[in-house]
């Protein structure tokens, strides 16, 4: 399986440096948003555009919140559920290269 890093940013300004991080990295690892802790969930765009570049990269991107839905993102509501999305992607991914 291939490497995850989790993140549960507790702001909105937290949750901005994280983002500012990750579009600079190199992204050679899956990733885990628990927005758990957040309660105004008004990032939406900048969420797709990092589903967008961990695509690119063939890596995923899932987020935890049981207060966010969207059809475009991996939405789940346990952080157990994301860890298992991630590597049915993997699989996926495996399996049709």
């Amino acid at each position: 399986m291939d490497s995850i890093k989790s993140f549960s940013p507790k702001t909105n300004s937290e949750l901005n440096e994280l983002f500012k991080k990750l579009f600079a990295a190199s992204l050679d690892y899956s990733i885990i948003i628990d927005f758990t802790g957040l309660k105004d969930i008004t990032f939406l765009k900048d969420i797709l555009k990092l589903s967008n570049f961990s695509k690119k990269n063939k890596k995923s991107l899932v987020i935890v919140s049981s207060d966010l839905s969207c059809d475009q993102v991996n939405v789940v509501p346990t952080l157990s559920e994301a860890y298992d999305v991630i590597e049915l992607e993997e699989i996926e991914r495996d399996l049709l290269s």
